[in-house]
């Protein structure tokens, strides 16, 4: 190395502080570099900034105040240059200024009282639960900061009139990635969209498609109850006749007369309920254009009416398999009875939910409402097993006739005689009629989730 090498290698050496035959300039100048280092991440502990100053008065024995002033000096300077360098925000800054602040003066008090600061395992008393409040101070700091500045987003965007952009935590970034490639698949796969708006009667298709699902995902054997429970209430309906010795009724074998007036009576009330409670719970699909209460409604109860024709269908195959149930005469006519019954049901499902919308306890009346009527339905008798003067006690109620009319068509032992076609025919049509006045009475009282 020529002799200008070493002078210029010298004079750099000077200018940082560092000179071999000044220990002590070079640990004035190693705590300020240290300190500029130390400033870039808030969870640095502060033993790091302890061990910076102590690691400077160990090279000043019995140092006096001058020289730690000038030790204290160098490492907030250092900590500054290292806030200026990284354009660290204010309040970060300030929380940097306030730990070294805190150390310092911690280490001061003890020098001051003759504590050997310099002892290994050193440190002063109280120095985490000070450092750990000014942790608390700087991120209630930011946080607020940082909502003032979603707040004054917001402001801009409304002054503005532009869309407002949220930042995302990385999880919902990846999560909102999924979601877009999904709605792009989903988009490509649809059918381009006409002029005018969307007839109502195109979203029934979804909608009952949501309600399998939804079925599904609220219990594994919410499908499979549906066969369960009409077997159930058969099983009782039956074990009573068979006590008292009856094998038939009118000419009708009990397992069928049972299984015919359970499973129609429990799709009846399933729809009552199921249909009333789209009021309620299909609030959140209000949003989407075409979708009102209304075709919440009718959908569940098209829905349930295909389960518990499906049940009924199964029911009976199975049981005429096994040699216990009868096959219908008349499909045609039990199909029909079934869906005067489930128009019924619709209707009083809307019913309940018009009333429902103005009192909102209503619904805690509607099971023994259902039950009371269950007496007058023609499940477990006909009106023929009873004398003439009970029988309008009876036959007042249409879903007698339903009941009476679908095991007519199903026996040819048996044809009511007390049972009016005309009279459930014109019942069905005005349930109906009262249940649409219901719905538009109680619409203005609906409203989206």
């Amino acid at each position: 190395m020529s002799n200008e090498e070493r002078i210029r290698a010298w004079r750099e050496q000077r200018r940082a502080g560092v000179l071999p035959t000044d220990p002590q300039a070079t640990a004035l100048s190693a705590t300020f570099n240290k300190s500029v280092e130390l400033v870039s991440n808030p969870r640095v502990s502060v033993l790091a900034i302890l061990h910076i100053v102590i690691g400077g008065l160990a090279a000043f024995p019995g140092a006096d105040l001058g020289q730690r002033r000038d030790i204290y000096a160098r490492l907030t300077d250092g900590v500054q240059a290292g806030i200026k360098e990284r354009e660290l925000d204010e309040a970060l800054a300030d929380y940097w200024a306030r730990r070294v602040q805190t150390v310092v003066r911690a280490v001061e008090a003890d020098v001051r009282q003759d504590v050997a600061v310099l002892a290994e395992g050193y440190a002063p008393a109280g120095l985490a639960e000070a450092d750990a409040k000014l942790l608390a101070r700087y991120r209630s700091q930011s946080q607020r900061a940082r909502l003032e500045k979603q707040r004054e987003a917001r402001r801009r965007a409304t002054r503005e009139d532009v869309a407002h952009e949220i930042e995302l935590p990385p999880a919902d970034v990846a999560d909102l990635e999924r979601l877009r490639t999904m709605l792009l698949r989903l988009h490509e796969t649809q059918r381009p969209a006409g002029s005018g708006a969307v007839p109502r009667v195109l979203t029934i298709v979804p909608l009952f498609f949501l309600r399998l699902v939804v079925i599904q995902a609220d219990s594994r054997i919410a499908l499979l109850w549906s066969f369960v429970g009409p077997v159930i209430m058969m099983t009782v309906i039956s074990s009573v006749y068979f006590i008292n010795g009856l094998h038939f009724v009118l000419g009708m074998d009990v397992p069928t007369f049972t299984l015919v007036g359970a499973v129609t009576w429990i799709m009846f009330r399933m729809i009552v309920f199921r249909s009333s409670e789209s009021y309620f719970g299909g609030r959140a699909f209000m949003h989407l254009e075409p979708v009102t209460p209304l075709i919440m409604a009718l959908t569940n109860s098209a829905f349930y009416f295909v389960i518990y024709v499906f049940v009924m269908s199964v029911l009976v195959l199975a049981g005429h398999a096994l040699g216990l149930i009868s096959l219908p005469v008349n499909i045609v006519g039990v199909l029909a009875c079934m869906f005067g019954v489930g128009v019924i049901a619709a209707a009083f499902g809307l019913v309940f939910a018009g009333i429902s919308t103005r009192w909102e306890f209503f619904m805690r009346f509607a099971p023994p409402i259902e039950r009371a009527l269950q007496l007058f339905s023609s499940v477990f008798f006909v009106s023929e097993q009873f004398p003439a003067m009970l029988k309008p006690f009876i036959l007042w109620w249409p879903m007698s006739h339903g009941l009476q009319l679908l095991r007519s068509a199903w026996f040819t032992q048996y044809k009511s005689e007390d049972a009016s076609v005309s009279y459930f025919i014109i019942c069905v049509i005005l349930f109906f009629a009262v249940g649409l006045m219901a719905d538009r009475l109680s619409r203005p009282n609906v409203q989206p989730m």
